[in-house]
């Protein structure tokens, strides 16, 4: 950090104006990405890689349950069913994920092409409303126990009620 540095004033940017998606870069650019808070734009761009390691990890457990099963008389695996649905409720909530950041992204766009300010109601609101659309109403993330007693974490989906907060 410096301090007691002259710096013009063509080079510099109120960082609050930016937050707020009001930078002047907006006034010079045809890039709706310069009218979008820098907050916004962050936690976009930082969900991104998470939805697709999560994407990788389900692609392993899939051929990790593809090359670890006991083989039948024919030949092919035979695949325990608790797996296969561990399997798509994981595929599931990766695809939910995408869909609402896809969704929260192209909100976040069009707001920023009109040049409105994102708020509660042109922003958040639309993820509710793709979660219950997309999240069944029954299940839920948390541990269980298996038959022996040790704890596990499955993947379920969560409620309405609980995307909504």
């Amino acid at each position: 950090m410096v301090d007691s540095v002259f710096v013009p004033e063509h080079m510099s940017v109120d960082f609050e104006q930016v937050r707020a998606g009001e930078g002047f870069g907006r006034d010079y650019h045809d890039n709706p990405l310069y009218g979008i808070a820098v907050d916004i734009l962050l936690n976009i761009s930082s969900a991104s890689p998470a939805i697709g390691a999560a994407r990788a990890c389900v692609s392993a457990f899939s051929k990790r349950l593809q090359e670890r099963s006991p083989r039948g008389t024919d030949g092919a695996p035979q695949i325990k069913p608790t797996a296969l649905v561990r399997l798509a409720e994981a595929n599931l909530a990766v695809e939910v994920a995408e869909v609402l950041l896809r969704d929260a992204a192209q909100r976040t766009e069009e707001v920023a092409r009109a040049r409105r300010v994102p708020t509660a109601e042109n922003g958040s609101s639309s993820a509710r409303t793709s979660c219950s659309r997309w999240i069944s109403a029954s299940g839920r993330y948390g541990p269980s126990r298996t038959r022996r007693g040790r704890a596990r974490t499955i993947w379920t989906t969560r409620s309405n009620a609980q995307c909504a907060t």
